[in-house]
């Protein structure tokens, strides 16, 4: 009898160690689920407030990231608590399509905005109250906006037909090239070097601050008016090193100031239509790119591709703006604003 009470009690023990044991293969599996865990990255909307979810353009303030903008087809609107509540800002536009957002650099105050349909506004109040900036400007259709890093006073801007500049923060405006609908950058090392890519996936470019212009479209899949090089990207760290993206051939890169171009599509699953480019400012390796098939990220600058859009309801991504992994976000068309949650 003594013999048979051992023997129950070392089965009890096994059955109960047997029970803890799947007890904690269960809980590490909740944990390590990659599919749909509270513990997995992945994409929230944030769309508190946000009257229109078919996004254009987002902009985080230079100076102040929990203040994010988010240009739509039918208005700005401004958040200041990372996304979580956003306000409509455009009051008395006629065109409240929004297509380009540009910070002054040396006074954070100061923000440009760029509509389709009616032109140019300035705002000295982080984006509070908003002044039409439109004199000299022959074509109010805005496809680009860039300040100048070292002389704020000087603005770029792509229209539907050329490139315009101002010396004076946008009170007066003069046309400077023929090229239209161009994305326009600046190189942050060197404001004489200006970029602008645009209609017929065509890339031009300037040495002289913006005087004078010369095409540099080699290794570029050139196509029909309907084609366009949409968003160019200058890496900081290493200037001669750009980026375009187009919608309808996917994404170059050059290693030589923009003379010649390589396709880098390795990983983007045959997507061609990428929309905007984004770098981890502080290691300009990590890369990502918002197309019609949702986010891609790269490790490598480029060479490889993955895709990141866990959470997206809409894969259809217009917009990126990117400040850290945890002050990264994404506007889709149709579904609103999301925010990376790591």
């Amino acid at each position: 009898m003594k013999d048979l009470l051992v023997k129950l009690e070392v089965a009890a023990r096994w059955v109960l160690a047997g029970i803890l044991l799947c007890f904690s293969l269960l809980c590490f599996s909740c944990e390590e689920s990659p599919n749909g865990s509270e513990e997995e990255s992945s994409w929230q909307a944030v769309n508190n407030g946000l009257e229109s979810k078919h996004l254009q353009i987002l902009g985080i303030h230079p100076t102040n990231d929990n203040l994010i903008f988010a240009g739509t087809w039918d208005g700005l609107y401004r958040s200041s608590d990372e996304g979580e509540n956003w306000t409509r800002v455009d009051s008395g536009w006629e065109y409240t399509h929004v297509t380009a957002i540009a910070f002054n650099p040396l006074d954070p105050q100061v923000i440009y905005v760029g509509t389709q349909g009616d032109g140019i506004f300035k705002s000295q109040d982080e984006g509070l109250s908003w002044t039409e900036k439109n004199t000299g400007l022959a074509n109010r259709n805005i496809f680009g906006l860039a300040v100048n890093p070292d002389h704020p006073d000087t603005l770029y801007v792509g229209t539907d037909n050329g490139i315009y500049w101002s010396k004076n923060a946008a009170d007066t405006l003069s046309k400077v090239y023929w090229y239209n609908r161009a994305f326009v950058v600046i190189d942050p090392q060197d404001d004489s070097r200006i970029y602008a890519g645009g209609q017929y996936n065509n890339f031009h470019r300037s040495v002289d601050g913006g005087i004078a212009w010369d095409q540099s479209s080699s290794g570029l899949q050139l196509g029909g008016p309907s084609t366009r090089i949409v968003w160019v990207l200058i890496d900081p760290f290493t200037t001669t090193n750009l980026y375009a993206c187009s919608n309808s051939s996917g994404i170059y890169k050059s290693t030589d100031a923009a003379q010649n171009w390589t396709g880098i599509t390795s990983g983007l699953g045959g997507t061609t239509d990428v929309r905007v480019l984004q770098l981890n400012p502080a290691n300009s390796n990590q890369l990502y790119a918002a197309t019609i098939s949702g986010v891609y990220q790269s490790m490598d600058a480029g060479s490889s591709w993955q895709t990141m859009s866990e959470g997206l309801t809409n894969v259809d991504v217009k917009a990126l703006a990117y400040r850290s992994i945890d002050k990264f976000y994404a506007g889709t068309w149709g579904d609103g604003v999301f925010k990376w949650v790591p």
